[in-house]
């Protein structure tokens, strides 16, 4: 393969044609004398050539950080034969490599074509390998074939990296770390739900043989029955009934009150209203450790204990954090709807239910959600003060006690599993159905004019 290089000078017609095949070119003794347009010729088959051409530089292109970049623009005017692809990296002043010649891979020179001035010009960013360097030359690597071109160096300079990119490149990071966290947690919660979810149907030999592993396929429609048994054998209808009554009921009544008594001190002035106020948020800020035994003596004497009816009595008191959140929503609507609602007529319950209300209903409604889920989780209290009125959270443990006795409970193991999942359904599904309603506490308006 034979190849020439030629310098030409900017105020020379003739250039002179210098011989630097597989060498490098002899620095200039000025920067007048630098050379900014070669012509290359390629004659043969073969593998690519590597050549070297020693630039000084007008300007020094330096770089500081390794997310500093080197802008190259370069054009080509291809006289004769087809455009090669090219590739090339920049070496520092000592000869190093600065950058990485499979940063960019092989570039395609027709894809730069224009055929106005029938030249192909394009712009290339290098990512420098280390801090602290400076451009001492270019290495243009071409494919082999037969051809001749014109390149020049139209601008080679260094592009910063902004204070602002350096602090969006470290909030990237920390969100990736953080996403990766929650990944990671997240993962945690789901696989015991998994884990619940596929050893509930299977067979008891199968579960203590290797509770991991995944059940075959043919497994699963026959123990689909595990569901039917808990149904069928141990009363699940009437645990799911007395949840169900307890969680439906308890906030419906709680929310209520806590409305009526958060829209009269929002919207109502009266005498010893303040008072009323710090008497309402009191208990919140005192300690209730050591009171269950007071409690227990009081729903006795009240009549309440063992009756599920009377139960949701116990959340009738309209104070706490649901009145405070109530309050301030009720604070924050136009004391202008009242005004016209009793221009037209309306007394006090319909402007509360019927305008009032509706303008909260968002967060009204996340509440009693909220109130819903944490009562159908409720232990303790249906534990200790509904003994006759078992719900799934506490009469799950009960099945759980009769099904491991005896010797074999470990098999009955898929059966518990099932009970388990029969309790957590309706909660999920209460939050795929309302989840905007839980993250979002949208309130409406109506003000018109």
């Amino acid at each position: 393969m034979k190849e020439k290089m030629t310098g030409l000078d900017e105020q020379e017609t003739q250039p002179e044609t210098i011989d630097c095949l597989n060498e490098q070119m002899d620095p200039f003794e000025s920067i007048e004398e630098m050379p900014k347009e070669y012509h290359l010729t390629f004659e043969g088959q073969g593998s690519a050539v590597e050549k070297n051409y020693q630039l000084p530089l007008a300007e020094k292109v330096k770089g500081i950080s390794r997310f500093d970049k080197a802008v190259v623009r370069l054009s080509f005017n291809v006289k004769q034969g087809e455009m090669p692809r090219i590739k090339f990296y920049l070496l520092n002043t000592d000869g190093e490599r600065i950058t990485d010649p499979d940063q960019n891979g092989w570039i395609n020179l027709a894809k730069y074509y224009d055929e106005e001035t029938n030249t192909c010009v394009m712009s290339t960013t290098l990512r420098g390998l280390t801090k602290n360097w400076t451009v001492g030359s270019i290495v243009l690597l071409t494919e082999s074939g037969s051809y001749e071109v014109d390149v020049r160096i139209e601008e080679v300079k260094t592009e910063k990296l902004k204070r602002k990119s350096i602090k969006r490149i470290g909030e990237r990071i920390s969100l990736n770390i953080i996403c990766g966290i929650f990944i990671i947690y997240g993962i945690t919660l789901i696989y015991p739900f998994i884990w619940l979810l596929y050893n509930s149907v299977k067979d008891g030999k199968s579960f203590v043989e290797n509770p991991v592993a995944f059940p075959a396929f043919n497994e699963i429609i026959p123990n689909l029955e595990n569901y039917k048994i808990m149904f069928e054998q141990y009363d699940m209808w009437t645990m799911f009934y007395n949840s169900l009554f307890l969680a439906v009921a308890s906030p419906t009544v709680s929310i209520f009150c806590h409305m009526c008594t958060a829209y009269a001190y929002a919207k109502h002035e009266f005498k010893l209203k303040k008072a009323l106020y710090i008497l309402g948020i009191t208990p919140m800020v005192v300690s209730v450790a050591g009171t269950l035994p007071t409690s227990y003596g009081l729903i006795n004497d009240l009549k309440i204990y063992d009756n599920m009816y009377l139960w949701i009595l116990t959340g009738t008191g309209g104070f706490g954090m649901n009145f405070l959140l109530l309050a301030s929503v009720f604070q924050n609507i136009s004391t202008t709807y009242r005004e016209a609602a009793e221009m037209d007529g309306a007394g006090q319950w319909r402007t509360f239910l019927q305008i009032y209300v509706p303008q909260a209903s968002g967060i009204i409604t996340a509440l009693w959600i909220l109130g819903f889920i944490g009562v159908w989780n409720e232990y303790l209290s249906p534990q200790l003060y509904l003994p006759s009125y078992p719900t799934l959270s506490t009469g799950i443990k009960k099945l759980e006690a009769n099904l491991l006795a005896g010797g074999v409970g470990e098999k009955n193991r898929p059966k518990i599993f099932a009970a388990m999942l029969i309790t957590v359904m309706p909660v999920i599904l209460i939050f795929i159905i309302f989840q905007e309603k839980i993250m979002n506490y949208s309130f409406g308006g109506g003000i018109k004019g």
